[in-house]
């Protein structure tokens, strides 16, 4: 709230109210603190008319954009479709013409915001995140803000990956490309973090990829997955290094190269690491997914006794259960249903014999 500090000394701003809320809002950071910013951010807003001062009047829309697209207690769905109305009113005064820097960043959130979106068709919600981050490319060149580029070639990298409309291969390959982009500036040693997600992501493209011979393919992911590792270490990034554990389970349970059977062990061994991290008790949703790739492992294993295989794959499958209800995970529940009722059929099968 810093750009709000800057006006506090001017009388000629705001009446005395509307200062001391302003004072205030610059002092709510805690995230227990959320509900209240809202609620002051509102009420500064109503005693702004445009007209009056049309440049706070943006500067309130946009700072109520941003906590209730980042807000996690209330109404998600309400939150961002709130969010998206607020970055629309502050890009009527944050114009491109006159505040080019500004319009670009509120073009990457505003994408952000309809990548997230739930309310509306999806595919046409992903079109519109493509749009805005397009836009904000026409300021943000990799010359000028090489950090902010490689930002929104990271926001159009995800928005492909998860594009419904246009063909699926040609999505993936402009994923890929955007992803590479980053990773211009992503590197290693200047942004570990980032391009770490970014080998993460990448790979994850890799694995889904249409063009390009299959088993290529996920060699190149599950290299990439390793590059991630370099910076996702247990003791530095715990829940980081988990998913990407369990990724990597799931790449040697779908890998083509290699001896199937020492594919499926490495698999069980990815899955035994992530539980570490991903206890029931501290990662309830992923100690179950991750209880079910374990299920999934096991019905297809080939070393050790088919029956007790099976046996151990039920197993996984009901610890799933536990957590995957009718109720609160329907898609996840039918599944392992499903699945389970294999697991069973193939169980009773092998005990007769």
């Amino acid at each position: 709230m810093e750009f709000l500090n800057r006006l506090f000394g001017n009388k000629n701003k705001s009446e005395e109210n509307l200062q001391m809320i302003l004072k205030e809002i610059s002092n709510l950071s805690r995230p227990q603190d959320i509900p209240r910013k809202i609620m002051k951010l509102q009420q500064a807003l109503s005693l702004v008319p445009r007209q009056f001062d049309p440049e706070l009047w943006a500067i309130l829309h946009a700072e109520l954009g941003y906590i209730l697209l980042n807000n996690l207690q209330g109404n998600r769905s309400n939150d961002i479709e709130q969010s998206i109305w607020h970055y629309k009113n502050a890009l009527e005064v944050r114009t491109r013409r006159d505040f080019p820097e500004v319009w670009a960043y509120i073009q990457c959130i505003l994408g952000s915001a309809y990548n997230s979106r739930i309310i509306g068709n999806k595919a046409d919600n992903i079109e519109q995140a493509i749009e805005c981050f397009y836009n904000a490319l026409e300021i943000y060149t990799r010359e000028g803000f090489p950090e902010n580029w490689a930002w929104n070639q990271n926001n159009l990298a995800f928005a492909y990956l998860n594009r419904i409309l246009g063909d699926k291969a040609s999505n993936l390959e402009k994923a890929i490309d955007h992803y590479n982009q980053a990773l211009e500036i992503y590197t290693l040693r200047d942004f570990p973090e980032l391009w770490a997600l970014n080998q993460f992501t990448l790979a994850s493209a890799y694995r889904d990829r249409i063009l390009g011979d299959k088993a290529d393919n996920i060699e190149q992911a599950i290299i990439m997955y390793n590059k991630a590792l370099e910076v996702r270490k247990r003791e530095d990034f715990p829940e980081d290094w988990a998913i990407t554990m369990n990724t990597l389970a799931i790449t040697y349970r779908e890998r083509i190269k290699g001896d199937r059977a020492e594919n499926l062990e490495k698999a069980i061994q990815y899955c035994n690491q992530a539980l570490y991290v991903r206890t029931r008790k501290d990662f309830p949703e992923d100690w179950a997914y991750t209880q079910n790739t374990l299920a999934n492992i096991y019905f297809e294993r080939i070393k050790g006794n088919r029956y007790e295989n099976l046996k151990k794959s039920i197993g996984y499958y009901n610890k799933a259960l536990e957590i995957y209800s009718q109720n609160e995970f329907p898609y996840e529940w039918a599944m392992n249903q499903h699945n389970l009722e294999i697991a069973l059929g193939a169980y009773q099968e092998n005990r007769e014999y």
